[in-house]
């Protein structure tokens, strides 16, 4: 039902009339139809909402003090995946987030990673990741590390792509180590942490919808979490002690329904891929994108 707002002797109408809406901006008053928003309940979409309730009963079944120590992290030290600054989110948005990573690590977590070390391949064993109720004392301080404690450089610097139809079913993804002589030493892929303290690392895959360019940005670039690695913890090569490091390859299998990844493959598409680190409590650290067209 539309009101009339008095301004001098004419007034202005302002809410609904017929099918269209009457209201006011800061650039002045404007009329729009009157349209009814869709809510297209996906499975994504359904599988996120009941994952996020669950997350919030749980931040509510929290003590005080919990509660108190996630909201410290989040003001002073939390970094989301989507690089604000601390202060942004709240102590429950920090809790939420983490959970919700681990929830995903876990659930779309790939079958396969191989390890190259220059004579052959090697067998990775994925790790658990946690779910604490209490943050971590800090964010892990730097990248990966070796077997010395050294910094370790990777990048993100290959991905091919397997389709069923036109719905993405595999993605190979391939990380190297940055080094100039001899492949680094490891025993594990670790990160640090204030203290002194290692940290296992794992991984996980984002996609973007096929890609619609405007100018020189991209709609939705990560979308989608097409999967995920555990911890890479525990490297077996039938011996003991570190192993050199040439590349790591992940055949991630998409664990969502194939309903998300419809119409990947239409007209050559460009699609364009992020991988991020992920640590035991769900922290994010980004390696590298690509571009990719069938």
């Amino acid at each position: 039902m539309a009101r009339i707002v008095n301004e001098g002797i004419a007034g202005e109408l302002a809410g609904k009339l017929g099918g269209n809406v009457f209201a006011r901006n800061r650039a002045g008053a404007y009329v729009r139809k009157n349209t009814q928003p869709i809510d297209p309940r996906t499975q994504a979409q359904i599988r996120a909402r009941t994952a996020f309730g669950s997350m919030a009963s749980q931040y509510h079944l929290l003590d005080s003090n919990q509660k108190t120590l996630w909201q410290t992290f989040a003001s002073s030290v939390f970094v989301p995946k989507g690089g604000y600054a601390p202060g942004v989110l709240s102590g429950f948005n920090a809790f939420v987030s983490m959970r919700n990573a681990v929830r995903n690590a876990e659930d779309l977590k790939t079958p396969s990673i191989v390890m190259s070390n220059g004579a052959g391949a090697v067998t990775v064993t994925q790790g658990v990741f946690e779910t604490p109720d209490t943050p971590p004392n800090n964010m892990p301080s730097a990248g990966l590390v070796d077997a010395s404690g050294n910094p370790l450089d990777i990048n993100f610097t290959e991905i091919n792509c397997t389709y069923a139809g036109q719905a993405l079913s595999q993605a190979d993804v391939k990380i190297e180590p940055v080094f100039t002589t001899s492949p680094p030493s490891i025993d594990g892929l670790k990160m640090p942490e204030p203290g002194g303290t290692t940290v296992t690392s794992g991984f996980a895959l984002y996609a973007s919808n096929p890609l619609v360019q405007q100018g020189v940005f991209v709609n939705n670039p990560e979308q989608f979490l097409v999967g995920t690695t555990g911890l890479i913890s525990v490297i077996d090569d039938g011996a003991a002690g570190p192993i050199a490091f040439d590349e790591l390859t992940m055949n991630i299998i998409p664990q969502n329904p194939a309903s998300d990844y419809q119409n990947w493959l239409q007209n050559n598409d460009t699609i364009e891929f992020h991988l991020y680190q992920i640590t035991r409590a769900g922290i994010f650290r980004k390696v590298g994108s690509l571009m990719y067209t069938p």
